[in-house]
């Protein structure tokens, strides 16, 4: 190409962005809603109002960005993973349009539309000898530290238990499994803290020791761990998106509107979600 065109077209190209109308929709919160799910939501929700994709691009561990231009409007969606916690912070402090929130969360008296659910699982290292299932009270004991070796479950297999949980102060899947499972009691201080469900997963594998929970949805690979079942339990939660209806901008609104069309439903199908 003719440099002096190429200049031409390079020049055009930035005063269209320079004179384009821009919108954003920015949320945040639930790793286990954002790292995977909410990019897929809004590449479809992005189809459904006639935009045309132009990137969709995962700027750090926890931002994804998508963009997207219709006529002379360009959108910007950003994706924030960071924990239900710092989602509902953000959506208090105005630094975000939604708040995802996984588990038990206090709202705040924020409007809240119920997106799905799922199931928080017990998964150790594949190589671990457990028997299924443990009784609650012994799951309960594991994560508070007063059962801390492997062999006090009556297993031939003396080592020390590694425990791997999520963020204790902003998790959603953290405060869900310590509400329902420890019953509001305190975690060993001897767990490791993550703060994403992939950097958890990642430990577990390498961990011969280990164990931990995990969205049931995030359980893709299952041959790479050992499921552990609880007697006669299930840790269900809810997931929702948290916003303000009175401040919502018409991008905000439309997003919120998709998020209840049957095409959702089946993507959240898709990912293992229940209804």
């Amino acid at each position: 190409m003719n440099p002096f065109l190429r200049l031409s077209l390079i020049g055009l190209l930035l005063l269209f962005a320079a004179c384009a109308k821009k919108k954003t929709l920015t949320i945040s919160g639930s790793t286990t809603l954002g790292e995977k799910l909410m990019p897929h939501l809004m590449t479809e929700f992005f189809r459904s109002q006639a935009i045309k994709l132009e990137t969709i691009e995962k700027i750090n561990d926890t931002l994804t960005q998508v963009i997207g231009s219709r006529n002379d409007v360009i959108f910007t969606l950003n994706i924030h993973s960071n924990s239900s916690g710092k989602g509902l912070l953000e959506l208090e402090q105005g630094k975000t349009g939604i708040a995802m929130i996984s588990g038990i969360f206090k709202h705040h008296g924020y409007d809240t539309l119920r997106l799905a659910s799922d199931s928080i699982v017990l998964i150790a290292h594949r190589q671990n000898p457990l028997v299924n299932p443990l009784k609650i009270d012994q799951v309960k004991a594991i994560f508070s530290g007063n059962i801390n070796r492997w062999d006090e479950l009556q297993l031939s297999y003396p080592y020390p238990i590694h425990l791997h949980i999520r963020n204790i102060s902003n998790s959603g899947t953290s405060n869900t499994f310590q509400s329902l499972v420890l019953n509001d009691s305190a975690y060993s201080p001897q767990a490791k803290q993550h703060n994403s469900n992939s950097d958890l997963l990642e430990d577990i594998k390498r961990d011969y020791y280990g164990i931990g929970y995990i969205s049931s949805t995030e359980l893709t690979n299952s041959e790479d761990f050992k499921r552990i079942t609880i007697e006669g339990e299930a840790i269900i939660r809810p997931l929702f998106l948290c916003f303000k209806k009175d401040k919502q901008t018409d991008l905000e609104r439309a997003f919120l509107e998709f998020c209840q069309t049957e095409k959702v439903k089946r993507i959240l199908a898709d990912y293992n979600f229940k209804l």
